[in-house]
């Protein structure tokens, strides 16, 4: 959930699961991945009638797996395509790095 606070700067939080297995034994495993981020709109570089906009985004957060918390920091850039003015698709590019040396690039949508 993003909160705009200001024209082109806005605050997101975000929570979600992962649910995938291990490669070595076929074991399922369940986790959390938790962020806190700042996007920053470069008003100028918006497209198609200000609908399709680009923005940078960085801050922290971290995953809950194995029984294990790891924190650390991520950059990305992304597009947003606005819907209408409450709801958005996007994709981003992220770079995460994790404080205990993992450093994992992640390409999502929402």
């Amino acid at each position: 959930m993003e909160r705009m606070i200001k024209k082109e700067v806005g605050v997101e939080a975000g929570l979600g699961g992962i649910f995938a297995s291990k490669a070595s034994n076929d074991d399922s495993v369940f986790g959390l991945t938790y962020r806190l981020n700042g996007n920053y709109y470069p008003d100028q570089l918006k497209a198609l009638d200000g609908k399709l906009i680009p923005y940078l985004t960085a801050g922290l957060g971290g995953d809950y797996l194995d029984n294990k918390f790891m924190t650390g920091i991520d950059a990305g850039l992304g597009l947003k395509y606005l819907i209408s003015n409450d709801i958005a698709v996007r994709a981003e590019f992220r770079e995460v790095f994790m404080f205990k040396g993992r450093d994992d690039y992640v390409a999502s949508w929402a």
